[in-house]
């Protein structure tokens, strides 16, 4: 408790300047076509140069692309009605491949994937060239920059990535975890204006896909902690973790960046807070950006366009339902009844 009314003082005094939030909305569209070059061109384009070969009858052919882009990660599905086998280029981002419908193997590094409808598979990483098969397949396909991963972990950007041991979920419950994650983030965020215009939610949006991969798919992200991160979890590091968080509330930082203000490894920042707040940096940006927008709640009037969901956005709070329990905790009421109050 005393840990919570410390925590609740300091936001109290915090002053934060508030952006002035009008980005685009993440980019999507729509591609049809019936020529089966035309969609082999399209897909060359958007993920990896292909050498193909089609079967079967062109004449009832159709290709149908969906594609939302939020700059790091990218969502799309994607309907194909022939048979083709390519010889793909590796690709610039993680691929990661969800079969809605119909079957499709990939063959990479020595490794053959082979999916059905619901199955969820690592399809390739950035520097691997990977061969793909189907018939009439209906698929939904994630792009997403592997440097995200190590920006989750607290990790230099820059160091050496992430290595990705294997192709399939470590389970069941990572199959339908990654499925979740994915669906929410199609159905509920990116086509949401008031939500996706948000670049703290955008940011939030892909470490949260970011985290799933690492969660969803075998890694060797567990093999790097040193004795070093043990030794560095010290007050100094945790003062200036807090002073780097208090003053960047409005900006896209992940862990990576904490841990660089606070010159100190993302574990070592991870463990500091742990032993000395009984919290995580995350959880403690995340109770700093509630309580800023308890104050827009507080300041804000429906008459002039003020909403839950745009406050709750605004700082980054990507589910408005759980923003509402998470506020609801701290403060006691709804954040309706704080706006209209």
């Amino acid at each position: 408790m005393a840990c919570r009314h410390a925590l609740a003082k300091a936001f109290a005094s915090m002053t934060v300047t508030r952006r002035t939030p009008d980005p685009p909305l993440p980019a999507q569209s729509v591609f049809t076509t019936t020529k089966p070059e035309e969609a082999h061109a399209f897909s060359c384009a958007q993920y990896a140069e292909a050498a193909v070969r089609f079967r079967g009858s062109r004449e009832a052919f159709r290709f149908r692309h969906t594609y939302r882009s939020a700059g790091r990660f990218a969502i799309a599905t994607a309907f194909h009605t022939m048979s083709i086998e390519g010889v793909h280029e590796p690709p610039e981002r993680l691929l990661v491949g969800r079969v809605l419908a119909g079957r499709f193997e990939c063959d990479t590094m020595g490794h053959t994937i082979r999916a059905g409808p619901g199955d969820v598979f690592l399809a390739a990483r950035p520097g691997e060239p990977f061969t793909a098969r189907w018939d009439t397949v209906h698929m939904q396909i994630v792009q997403i920059d592997h440097t995200t991963l190590a920006e989750v972990l607290g990790a230099n950007p820059a160091g050496p990535p992430i290595q990705l041991n294997g192709h399939g979920p470590v389970s069941p419950a990572g199959a339908r975890l990654w499925m979740d994650t994915v669906d929410y983030l199609a159905t509920s965020v990116l086509p949401n204006p008031e939500v996706a215009r948000s670049p703290l939610v955008l940011a939030n949006a892909t470490r949260a896909l970011a985290a799933a991969v690492l969660t969803v798919f075998p890694n060797d992200s567990f093999d790097r902690c040193t004795p070093k991160d043990r030794t560095d979890a010290n007050p100094f590091v945790l003062r200036r973790a807090i002073e780097f968080i208090d003053s960047h509330l409005a900006a896209d930082i992940a862990l990576s960046d904490i841990a660089a203000a606070s010159r100190a490894t993302g574990r070592a920042v991870q463990r500091a807070f742990r032993r000395h707040l009984g919290t995580t940096p995350t959880a403690y940006l995340r109770d700093a950006r509630l309580h800023q927008a308890h104050r827009d709640l507080t300041n804000g009037d429906p008459a002039n366009g003020d909403t839950v969901t745009a406050i709750a956005a605004r700082w980054g709070f990507l589910h408005p339902g759980r923003f509402a329990t998470a506020y609801r905790r701290v403060y006691g009421r709804s954040p309706r009844i704080t706006l209209h109050q």
